[in-house]
């Protein structure tokens, strides 16, 4: 329940806070909770974070990637979609 909580807490503070703020607990998240069944939610909030607020697809787009391959359904063509542009924007 702990990392439920925790995870709770960096959805809000992603709409809280500047990215810069946010963006070094994400990954330290994914980290400790590599299986936790919201796993790819806050991965694909990590890449928005990178993209949306700090402006970085080259950021964005390895986690936009691993949702794309991990995901599926409505998640998986969000984070495909956003890995395309960020492919685009790359070149």
């Amino acid at each position: 329940m702990e990392a439920e909580a925790e995870a709770l807490r960096l959805d809000l503070l992603a709409t809280l806070l500047p990215g810069e703020e946010v963006m070094p607990e994400l990954p330290t998240w994914l980290a400790d909770h590599p299986d936790h069944p919201r796993g790819l939610e806050i991965e694909l909030l990590r890449a928005t974070v990178a993209r949306e607020q700090l402006d970085d697809c080259d950021l964005a787009l390895p986690s936009y990637t691993r949702v794309a391959r991990e995901a599926s359904g409505p998640l998986q063509a969000h984070a495909r979609a956003w890995a395309e542009h960020c492919r685009g924007v790359a070149r």
